[in-house]
C-alpha cells in the first residue's frame, strides 16, 4: 500500500509537471503569435501609408502630364486654325506653338511599395480582401496606362516628329531660342531664320494638306494620351481615398 501511495504521488507530480510544460508551451506560442500579429499589423500600417504616398506622387504626376498635353493640343489647335482660316499669329506665339507640337509628355508612375510587397510575398498583409483587390487592379491599370502612353509617343516620334513634313516644314531649330522649356545649352546651336507658317496661303501646295493632317494626328493622339492620364489620375485618387479610410479603421 505504501508503494502504491508513493507511485500515485509521483504520477500526480509527473502529470503536474507535464501540465506546467504544456501550459508554458501554449503561453509561449500565444506570445509568439501575438508578437507576429503585432509585427504584421505594423507592416500593414507601413505598407498602407507607403501606398498612399506613392499614390499622391501618381496623382501629381498624372496631373502634370494633363497640363502638358493641354498645352500641346492647344498649340496644335492654334496652328490648325491658322491654316483653316488662312490667318497668322505674332512670331513669338508661333514659335511657342511650334515647340509644343514637337514635344511629348511621358507619364511618371511610382510603384515602389507595391513592388516591395509583391517581391517579399507580403501582399496578404492587407487584411481586407476588397481593398487588396482594388490595389492590384489599380497597379495593373496604371501599367496599361503607361504602356499606352509609351506606344502613342513612339508613334508620334516616328510618324509625326520624325516625318519629312515636320523636319522640312516645321523648322524646330528656328524655335529653340524662343523656348523656355529646353535646356540653355540647346539655345547655343546655330538656327535658321524663322519663316512663319509654311504654305499658309498656298492652297494648292501638296504639303499644305500634309501639314494639316500631321497637326490633326498629333492633336488626336495627344487627346488619347490625355484620356490615359485622366484615367490614371482619377483611379489613383479613388484608391488613395479608399486607403485613407482603411487606414483609419486599422490604426
Amino acid at each position: 500500500m505504501l508503494g502504491e501511495y508513493k507511485f500515485s504521488k509521483y504520477l500526480l507530480y509527473a502529470i503536474g509537471e507535464i501540465f506546467l510544460v504544456v501550459v508554458g508551451i501554449l503561453i509561449a506560442l500565444q506570445i509568439n503569435n501575438w508578437n507576429e500579429a503585432n509585427k504584421n499589423r505594423q507592416l500593414q500600417l507601413n505598407y498602407v501609408r507607403g501606398l498612399i504616398s506613392d499614390l499622391e506622387y501618381d496623382i501629381n504626376a498624372f496631373s502634370g502630364s494633363i497640363n502638358e498635353l493641354d498645352d500641346h493640343r492647344e498649340s496644335a489647335d492654334a496652328l490648325l486654325t491658322c491654316y483653316k482660316e488662312q490667318s497668322s499669329l505674332p512670331e513669338e506665339e508661333l514659335m511657342a506653338h511650334f515647340v509644343n507640337v514637337g514635344l511629348i509628355a511621358r507619364f511618371s508612375h511610382r510603384n515602389t511599395v507595391m513592388e516591395d510587397m509583391q517581391s517579399a510575398g507580403r501582399l496578404h498583409l492587407i487584411m481586407s480582401d476588397s481593398v487588396r483587390q482594388e490595389i492590384i487592379s489599380y497597379y495593373k491599370m496604371a501599367g496599361s496606362v503607361i504602356e499606352g502612353n509609351d506606344n502613342n509617343n513612339t508613334w508620334i516620334l516616328d510618324k509625326i516628329i520624325g516625318s519629312r513634313i515636320y523636319t522640312e516644314q516645321f523648322d524646330f531649330n528656328s524655335t529653340v531660342a524662343a523656348s523656355k522649356k529646353l535646356p540653355p545649352i540647346m539655345k547655343s546651336v546655330e538656327v535658321n531664320s524663322f519663316t512663319g507658317l509654311p504654305y499658309l496661303h498656298d492652297i494648292g501646295h501638296p504639303d499644305r494638306d500634309n501639314i494639316v493632317n500631321l497637326l490633326t494626328a498629333k492633336n488626336w493622339l495627344e487627346g488619347l494620351n490625355k484620356f490615359y492620364a485622366l484615367q490614371g489620375r482619377d483611379s489613383a485618387q479613388s484608391l488613395k481615398e479608399l486607403l485613407e479610410a482603411y487606414l483609419e479603421e486599422i490604426e
